[in-house]
């Protein structure tokens, strides 16, 4: 997998200490240079170039294309082996309560209620029948749970209720919402009157803090964002914790992957980073700006970058540059950047192949809807692909 001439590290020269895994299968560490690798089942490391592909299709589209693209590692959803696929893969499977209505959704919030007690057992219901099937495979890197959870985000230039906020703001029903208000109380001697002089805002009752939420009025104080901090860093702990206890218990060999969201709070990424193996969060909205850290951890914890694309956003054209040269040209300068980063393991572009409404040469799948290929990005891709070991090799914290 490395380019010609450059032979891939070895086991001895990597950072003993920082090696996590089990010999035989996949593994990740940093290597003494600086750098963090995939370390592969042969001892040998490597970059993770991949591209998603739904379980679904694993055995009625072809595969082969990919590996003349450089791409060595497949995202499959569901945890299906892929069968006629000889490189890396990564299962990508979800998490979810027993009972749906155990699934908090405010505020664009999508995420399990972690107080609720059920949410530990179905979390190793789930790890038994979805992992054994990839528990011998040592092509498989690991497991990514919950890609498609929605955090709350950073509080920008309109900030939106925060998790605490949204928690206080659910219905009883949720055991998220009695946690929450334990959680607050016990901080002010039970008194509301106290939280509300604590964090700057009225609050005759229980019921005004959720009328403010259902308006979309964010609690943004001094006072409330300590609180706030300390409450997502225990509901993150909950969470990644029973996930990564559940995968543990039915495969023990494998690496696990913590999902962040790229724009959500620190307290998130440092809860995963306690439980995980690595992390794992898509392209935040300033992706193409190259020298942006577009992820959480630095040079301190390894990352694989999911749901990777150049298309989409603004695509003007500028004088000189059609549309179509600008978004190739910012695709390179952001996934060169990516591939160069110190803390990066590796990346998966986001779509396999294009839906029904896409329209060359700005879908998102690197093979047509009529099976054709999209060369407008593989020829890209190509190029980057087979020179990221040499870039990731020369990059520095």
């Amino acid at each position: 997998m490395a380019p010609a001439g450059d032979e891939p590290l070895q086991l001895s020269d990597f950072q003993t200490e920082t090696i996590r895994g089990t010999p035989g299968f996949v593994r990740v560490g940093r290597s003494r240079a600086g750098p963090w690798w995939l370390i592969g089942p042969d001892d040998r490391a490597f970059f993770a170039c991949g591209v998603h592909r739904d379980g679904g299709l694993i055995r009625t589209l072809p595969m082969a294309p990919a590996a003349a693209w450089g791409v060595n590692t497949m995202v499959i959803e569901g945890g299906v082996t892929p069968a006629g696929w000889a490189g890396a893969w990564i299962a990508a499977i979800r998490f979810r309560p027993a009972a749906p209505e155990a699934m908090i959704r405010l505020q664009g919030v999508q995420l399990p209620d972690v107080f609720d007690p059920g949410w530990a057992r179905a979390c190793q219901e789930r790890a038994a029948e979805l992992c054994p099937p990839g528990v011998d495979d040592p092509r498989l890197i690991g497991w990514m749970p919950d890609a498609g959870l929605q955090w709350p985000q950073v509080p920008g230039a309109r900030p939106r209720p925060a998790l605490l906020q949204i928690c206080l703001s659910l219905e009883p029903r949720f055991a998220a919402y009695h946690a929450a208000w334990e959680f607050v109380l016990a901080a002010y001697s039970g008194e509301l009157s106290a939280v509300a002089a604590a964090w700057e805002t009225p609050l005759p009752n229980k019921e005004s803090l959720r009328l403010l939420t259902h308006e979309d009025q964010a609690l943004d104080t001094a006072g409330y964002r300590h609180d706030e901090e300390r409450f997502t860093k225990e509901f993150a702990r909950l969470y990644f914790s029973a996930v990564t206890a559940a995968i543990r218990a039915h495969d023990p060999a494998h690496l696990i992957l913590g999902v962040i969201p790229p724009d959500g709070p620190a307290a998130v990424a440092e809860a995963a980073g306690r439980s995980v193996d690595m992390l794992a969060t898509s392209p935040g909205a300033e992706v193409a700006a190259a020298q942006r850290e577009f992820w959480s951890g630095g040079a301190t914890a390894p990352v694989f970058l999911t749901g990777y694309s150049w298309t989409g956003g603004e695509l003007a054209a500028s004088p000189g540059r059609t549309p179509l040269e600008h978004m190739l040209e910012r695709g390179r300068s952001a996934l060169t950047a990516i591939v160069a980063h110190p803390a990066a393991i590796g990346y998966a572009w986001r779509d396999w192949s294009d839906l029904p409404e896409d329209r060359p040469p700005f879908g998102r799948g690197l093979v047509r809807v009529d099976g054709g290929t999209a060369r407008e990005h593989t020829d890209l891709l190509t190029e980057i692909n087979l020179a990221a070991e040499a870039r990731h090799r020369a990059s520095r914290p």
